[in-house]
């Protein structure tokens, strides 16, 4: 069997957890005999748009397709009739899988799967965000950082005025300098170039090209891509798999079909070795960490104020540490790092997602501290499988991966997470409610073969 796998990202350009979780689908699939072909975009200014990129990443054939993000309109942020005739020449008629299973479809077109379903070729769609109704990154949060309930036009016009969605024109000289320079003398300038713009950023200096102005009438454009999404995009979808309930009712009110959607948690490496609860803590200094991104949604800045306030009434011997990058915002980046380095909290790069394991082992309690509705954080998953309590926000699918009440905190309130890291210093933690455990990796890989297979009957 044939299958692409569609993302909008992927490794080693960005580490997040839709990359991972992708990747290791990836390898697992092959184990099980499956042709694999990750199809993905990366922005790369010394390159020609649309142009492809074929390499592997750790076994898996990748093909990646550069999208510069020099849009002409909004419209082309969701439908894209490029993209979709590259992806309809490279995956369906180049690869020709017997399945197409998107992740994401940011940078690429809601038009993917309806090339693929003309073609007779099924569609698998594994949601991890809000994406299809929240076109801002898809985690509904404001710009200002507040949480969304739903997405309303005019507050998602507001929004979207105020965060940048296309490259200024005035970057594609640039972009064509930069691209002339790779064509005549191999001289590859994207990465330093890119380097030193976000050390500008973040040392607060101004952009070098002014943002454009918005789209007129963007609440009318906004509305034409929410039909997009109902009328277009879903009825090409044979499947909707989400690893959360809470993501599922969010896109039942959205207009999905609950008959269409399933729940399916996300496998993980070692789950079958898994504990089979958390374990107990005894009171006592704890080894506090986070892992993941270091961005503002991540709530990094929120768990620093805790600490703050965890340190000022004692910190009895505990201590905290922060792995994660910070590439798409260097300027939040380097304040954490700065405030973790006054507050004697270490803060290190990015890691690899193969030290996950090792870092895990010198964490105690695993705190997430997310401000939006994150649904399966591969970062609980991966600490869920070592028997390591997780203390999380308690909202979306983190509230339904950690059962137990005393290892979740209102979200967005510091002083409720310094108030549970105390407690858990103080008290321990005896009997924990036992929380759900991941499938693992194979289980999880099988198990979505076996929908491959139905769907290609």
């Amino acid at each position: 069997m044939k299958v692409c796998l569609v993302t909008h990202q992927f490794l080693p350009d960005h580490r997040s957890g839709v990359e991972v979780y992708t990747h290791r689908l990836a390898r697992a699939l092959q184990d099980l005999g499956v042709e694999v072909l990750v199809y993905t975009t990366r922005k790369d200014l010394s390159r020609r748009e649309g142009s492809l990129v074929e390499e592997e990443w750790e076994g898996v054939p990748v093909c990646r397709a550069i999208r510069n993000l020099f849009h002409e309109s909004f419209v082309r942020t969701y439908e894209d009739p490029e993209a979709e005739r590259l992806f309809e020449t490279r995956v369906l008629e180049d690869f020709g899988p017997d399945l197409v299973h998107v992740h994401h479809l940011l940078h690429h077109s809601l038009g993917l799967p309806e090339r693929a379903r003309e073609r007779g070729i099924p569609v698998l769609f594994t949601l991890h965000d809000y994406w299809l109704e929240c076109p801002r990154f898809g985690q509904f949060l404001r710009v200002d950082g507040t949480l969304c309930t739903r997405a309303d036009l005019e507050d998602c016009a507001r929004c979207l005025r105020r965060s940048p969605w296309r490259n200024p024109p005035q970057l594609a000289k640039v972009a064509t300098a930069l691209r002339l320079l790779r064509q005549t003398t191999s001289l590859d300038l994207q990465a330093p170039l890119q380097r030193l713009w976000r050390k500008r950023k973040a040392k607060g200096g101004h952009p070098s090209f002014p943002e454009i102005p918005p789209d007129p009438g963007l609440e009318r454009l906004l509305a034409a891509r929410r039909s997009q999404v109902l009328e277009r995009l879903v009825p090409a979808v044979d499947l909707f798999l989400s690893p959360s309930n809470f993501l599922i009712e969010k896109m039942v009110a959205l207009g999905l079909p609950r008959e269409r959607m399933r729940k399916q948690a996300l496998g993980i490496p070692g789950a079958e070795r898994a504990q089979p609860q958390v374990r107990e803590l005894a009171p006592g200094p704890l080894r506090f960490g986070y892992l993941g991104s270091v961005l503002p949604p991540k709530g990094v800045h929120l768990l620093l104020d805790a600490w703050e306030r965890f340190v000022r009434e004692g910190a009895e011997g505990s201590s905290l540490r922060i792995h994660g990058g910070s590439g798409s915002d260097p300027a939040y980046g380097d304040r954490i790092r700065e405030r973790g380095r006054r507050m004697g909290v270490p803060v290190s790069g990015s890691y690899a997602p193969g030290d996950i394991g090792e870092l895990l082992e010198g964490v105690d309690v695993l705190v997430v501290p997310s401000l939006w509705y994150e649904n399966s954080p591969v970062t609980i998953l991966d600490a869920r499988v070592r028997g390591i309590p997780c203390l999380v926000s308690d909202l979306g699918g983190m509230r339904e991966l950690v059962p137990d009440e005393r290892l979740r905190f209102a979200m967005g309130d510091a002083g409720a997470l310094s108030d549970r890291m105390r407690s858990l210093v103080r008290d321990g933690l005896s009997e924990p409610i036992p929380s759900p455990v991941p499938p693992s990796l194979e289980e999880d890989a099988r198990k979505t073969l076996s929908v491959y297979r139905s769907m290609c009957r």
